[in-house]
């Protein structure tokens, strides 16, 4: 029907197709749990903490410094960099040797992250892999080299493992809920387009409305006949035997 629809045949249409906005969207969300479930290849993390403590080493002896002498902003400043070092390809070629890992120092960076939260002097590493034993192998050892590293690359000593990294059964990606619950949003919302779209393009004339929204003029209406409103067969045959002319409808 050509024109703008009201409200009410829109939601007429949408209540019509209902069933079909449910196959698609349902679809979506099955094609999405299926394509997630057997071609997406699940990822593991695993995190280790540290601590950037007071210690430092002066003329090769330990020195303790006093919390009242360490300045906030320096202390952020040390741990940034830290964080810069860690990620470092003279960190971690020595982790991909270690390991024997089939990566590129500057892949193996990709699957590190390195987070501390404001004004705290504890750091956490956290790697990725497709494999959760080797997500935290590559999370201790990181740590482990690091920290052999630090006093020839800053002459400072002042890092202390909190907790070493464990494997997990749970992967972080991908989320199928997640995935199949926004495919079903999308499927619907995708649903509702066509339905909305070949309502818009439907030509067909189904009403007196429909005609009059096309500027012409109804000038009279046949209504349907149904088989309730049919005369008996009987009737009509005995009308046929008197030579009475009767014109049957058609019934739909």
């Amino acid at each position: 029907m050509d024109g703008i629809k009201s409200f009410k045949e829109i939601m007429f249409a949408l209540k019509r197709k209902l069933f079909l906005i449910l196959i698609v969207s349902l679809g979506a969300g099955v094609v999405s749990g299926l394509y997630t479930y057997y071609t997406v290849t699940p990822l593991y993390e695993s995190s280790s903490q540290f601590l950037v403590n007071k210690k430092m080493v002066v003329d090769g002896q330990e020195k303790v410094v006093d919390v009242s002498e360490l300045d906030i902003k320096s202390n952020l400043e040390v741990i940034n960099t830290y964080n810069v070092i860690i990620k470092n390809p003279v960190i971690l070629q020595d982790v991909v040797d270690k390991l024997d890992l089939t990566m590129t120092p500057e892949q193996l960076s990709t699957r590190l992250q390195v987070v501390n939260s404001d004004s705290s002097q504890v750091v956490t590493l956290i790697a990725t892999d497709v494999n959760p034993e080797r997500a935290a192998e590559i999370a201790n050892t990181t740590i482990q080299i690091f920290k052999e590293k630090l006093p020839q690359l800053m002459q400072v000593d002042n890092i202390s493992v909190l907790n070493e990294a464990k494997a997990t059964s749970y992967p972080v990606s991908p989320n199928i809920e997640v995935n199949v619950a926004i495919a079903i949003a999308l499927g619907a919302i995708v649903g509702i387009g066509l339905v909305l779209l070949f309502e818009f393009l439907d030509t067909t004339i189904r009403s007196k409305e429909d005609i009059e929204r096309l500027d012409i003029e109804v000038i009279g209406t046949i209504s349907s006949v149904v088989e309730k409103d049919r005369l008996p067969e009987s009737f009509i045959e005995s009308l046929e035997e008197r030579g009475t002319v009767y014109a049957t409808s058609t019934v739909k």
